[in-house]
């Protein structure tokens, strides 16, 4: 084995997770990280204490798990936030690309999930009572689609204690159906082929939004333009059908080796 390639394989195993013990420290490091930093979190204070008794839960799961041994050489731990759950899966990296004695870029596809952690969901008066606000207002972000990850489950809206309240939208907003997809609607009939949707703000006419509809599987993408109460309106149908994951909430990720 060549210096060189002992080098990236160095460079790797510094910057990811390969036991349980390495995964638990990460999620403790990440635990210290939110309690002690509150200027890096565009989360309202009570939403923060619920995310990271998640972590702690997680932490705690983990540690009395019994994971299997990776073997193969670019195989590894990670763990992701999104929705209202905490999830371990196996993952492998490919397309590796090293510069300078740096591991620059790569991509990564989950093998297997493993642990799934979930937070509790809460009714539509708990989640206004938990956040202070009217009922009226919390069912009012539901039907604009302002909290991304709610349920509507038996007739009823659940929403997880670790959703905040809303924010400012910055940037735009990802829906993906993988093998979901086919949501019937008259007012968007793009939906029943898409296998998901990006919205954004359009940068030319400031209060109008343009919502991209992509198949991947047939290589076509639609563009559709939408003012603010409509675009609030396609996001409510996409949410309501259960159908939709959106990107894994941004976190800071540990490095447990220095």
């Amino acid at each position: 084995m060549s210096n060189e390639y002992e080098k990236r394989i160095e460079l790797f195993r510094k910057f990811f997770l390969f036991t349980r013990e390495d995964i638990v420290k990460s999620i403790n490091l990440l635990i210290e990280h939110t309690e002690s930093n509150d200027e890096d979190f565009d989360v309202s204070r009570i939403t923060q204490e619920r995310r990271i008794a998640l972590l702690k839960r997680f932490a705690d799961v983990v540690s009395k798990s019994h994971l299997p041994i990776l073997t193969d050489l670019w195989w590894f731990y990670d763990y992701s936030f999104a929705g209202g759950h905490l999830t371990l899966y196996m993952a492998e990296a490919s397309e590796i690309e090293f510069i300078d004695d740096e591991l620059d870029s790569m991509t990564s596809s989950k093998e297997e999930t493993l642990i799934k952690v979930e937070c509790d969901y809460l009714s539509v008066e708990k989640f206004a009572e938990l956040h202070g606000v009217k009922i009226a207002t919390a069912q009012q972000w539901i039907d604009r689609g302002k909290l991304k990850n709610a349920r509507f489950v038996n007739n009823e809206w659940l929403i997880p204690e670790t959703e905040d309240r809303p924010h400012k939208r910055i940037g735009g907003m990802q829906y993906y159906f993988g093998d979901e997809s086919g949501i019937q609607s008259y007012e968007f009939p793009l939906l029943s082929s898409a296998e998901s949707v990006f919205i954004n703000k359009d940068k030319e006419e400031k209060n109008m939004y343009t919502c991209s509809f992509y198949n991947f599987t047939k290589k076509t993408f639609h563009d559709v333009k939408l003012n603010k109460v409509d675009s609030e309106r396609l996001e409510y149908i996409i949410i309501s059908s259960g159908k939709a994951t959106i990107d894994e909430e941004a976190r800071f990720v540990p490095v447990i080796r220095e």
